[in-house]
């Protein structure tokens, strides 16, 4: 038996793409921390509208959901924090912002039994994804790459509805606001030009810019109420928030929508942390489970620490990975200093109140922006691996019944209220329809694919659609595909040529997410694999030597090769890393 390796299996490298000014490892010098983490907390802060809401649909007063914004900016900076750690246990890592999650159940939770059965419900969903944390790995086979691309599309409606209103001033079906349309459009002109015709810092800035600029257009043309202005003048520069939420309830009648939703969450801080680590990555390949099992880790923590709190749980947001891609900064450095500011502002009454009463010309600018920069690295995900017709169908169904829904939003009323979340929720109903489909497709897929192939002229092109239905079916990366198409097919060129063989070749490939495996078995004569070229005199002298050259021009493709011939047959494989 012969062995020849071609590449070391030592994990490659990872690579700070070219258009990233930090990477997520890299220092951020002070002058550029400033901005960049501003943006993020602006962002965040645009979240203190679902407190305020929380609170008045159950009569509370003024005072408690200014109470629960400041602890909701607290709990939203540990969490934020958590995330951006990199131990071995908690944390992704990366810069990934969190938002306020569980909006439907929550409403529920305090209609039904007020701030203790809320406190309670949350923390137990915080325990299921600690749990879940645990077996993401187990269930990789639930996230094949465009499954996870497919799933952060389908966050896109969730984005749009709460940006396009903004954008355009609409409320409660009016007719959009002029004065609100002429400030988006100068906000957003001002991030974009700034993104595109300045200078590296200027793109460092350009999001606070639009901030700045958006906050003094709507003070210039009267878009800050009376009222908002009274409350930013009555808040309090300093206070300690009030952890007096009545203690903890349960009620196992809830658990099914926390749960659910829960799930619905952690799968979405899949999708989140698998878009940063392609965008940290100039070669990334595929989903690193450890940098997700901690990052899951650290959501659930971070609802535990909400529900102890007395505030509404959290997840990773989306729009905060669109942001940091917008400017170029990723550094996980961002995410800590966000987290910092985030919990300061809890204690700091007068400057949360500024971030609640955000102009919408800000919050629709900053979300379109971010969607503008989440999207097309999401669409990459989707196209990155080959696809045949049952992968084409998950994609193609699941994203029509998420957009469907989206835009038939009476569609669920008249089921159960549990399940009204999951049916009305794009993200949710389209994300359990994805893996859904994924699973009963997975029906009748062998994990070998085998043809029997003669070695003639028409032989490459037999080989060739072989390995691309192999691929689709798989799922690979379409270049390590092409690569063992490549090679395969020069050795049934060889083979051919060199008249090695008596009958068919026997082709049997499998694929596994980290290595692509071809075992090619014949009667004849075994190819020989050398470490060196044979030289011009041994061309000219052995006709033996150029069966040598036709097996060292091989090993120029394959990351590993086995041979081995017992009595008239002969086996060869071949290893791509995949």
């Amino acid at each position: 038996m012969s062995e020849r390796a071609a590449m070391d299996n030592s994990p490659q490298k990872q690579i700070k793409p070219a258009n990233l000014i930090y990477g997520k490892d890299d220092s951020v010098p002070a002058a550029s921390m400033a901005p960049l983490a501003v943006q993020q907390v602006v962002l965040v802060a645009s979240d203190a509208v679902y407190p305020l809401l929380l609170v008045l649909s159950i009569g509370g007063s003024l005072d408690m959901a200014q109470n629960m914004i400041s602890l909701m900016m607290i709990a939203l900076g540990i969490g934020t924090v958590l995330q951006a750690m990199r131990g071995r246990i908690v944390g992704s890592g990366f810069l990934c912002g969190q938002e306020t999650g569980f909006i439907a159940p929550s409403f529920m939770a305090m209609q039904a039994g007020g701030l203790p059965l809320l406190c309670g419900m949350t923390m137990a969903a915080g325990v299921f994804q600690m749990f879940f944390s645990r077996i993401i790995e187990r269930l990789r086979i639930l996230f094949p790459v465009e499954i996870v691309g497919s799933i952060m599309l389908f966050a896109l409606p969730v984005y749009l509805t709460a940006a396009i209103p903004a954008f355009f001033g609409l409320e409660n079906g009016s007719a959009p606001d002029r004065r609100v349309v002429q400030l988006s459009l100068v906000t957003v002109g001002t991030i974009v030009g700034l993104h595109i015709w300045g200078n590296r810092r200027c793109q460092e800035y350009a999001l606070f810019a639009g901030i700045v600029v958006g906050y003094l257009g709507a003070h210039l043309f009267g878009l800050i109420s009376a009222e908002q202005y009274e409350k930013l003048q009555a808040a309090k520069w300093l206070a300690l928030p009030s952890l007096d939420h009545g203690g903890f309830r349960f009620d196992p009648l809830l658990l099914p929508a926390f749960l659910i939703t829960s799930l619905a969450n952690s799968v979405d801080t899949v999708g989140n942390l698998t878009l940063c680590q392609k965008l940290n990555d100039e070669q990334w390949k595929r989903l690193d489970f450890a940098s997700i099992r901690g990052g899951l880790l650290a959501e659930g923590m971070g609802n535990i620490c909400s529900g102890l709190l007395g505030t509404l749980g959290q997840g990773t947001n989306g729009a905060s990975v669109g942001m940091a891609a917008a400017t170029g900064a990723t550094s996980r450095q961002i995410g800590f200093v966000t987290g910092a500011l985030l919990i300061g502002l809890g204690f700091v009454p007068k400057l949360s109140v500024f971030f609640a009463i955000m102009p919408k010309s800000v919050i629709g600018a900053l979300l379109i922006v971010s969607v503008a920069f989440f999207l097309p690295p999401a669409m990459q995900l989707c196209t990155s691996r080959m696809l045949d017709a049952r992968r084409i169908l998950v994609v193609g169904i699941s994203t029509a019944f998420a957009y469907g829904v989206a835009l038939t939003p009476e569609l669920g009323k008249s089921l159960p209220e549990t399940m009204q979340y999951v049916i009305a929720e794009p993200f949710s109903f389209g994300a359990l329809i994805a893996i859904g489909l994924h699973l009963l497709f997975r029906i009748g897929i062998a994990s070998h694919q085998k043809a029997a192939i003669k070695p003639d002229l028409a032989a490459v092109d037999t080989v060739d659609a072989f390995f691309k239905r192999c691929g689709g079916i798989w799922g690979a990366r379409p270049e390590v595909v092409a690569k063992a198409s490549t090679t395969v097919s020069q050795f049934f060129e060889s083979a051919h040529e060199l008249n090695l063989v008596r009958g068919d070749i026997m082709i049997d490939a499998s694929f596994e997410e980290f290595n692509l495996d071809v075992e090619l078995r014949y009667q004849g004569e075994l190819l020989e694999f050398p470490d060196c070229r044979p030289s011009e005199q041994e061309l000219m002298a052995d006709d033996a030597a150029f069966i040598r050259l036709a097996g060292f021009l091989l090993t120029r493709f394959a990351d590993k090769i086995t041979s081995e011939k017992k009595g008239d047959c002969c086996m060869i494989r071949f290893n791509f890393e995949h």
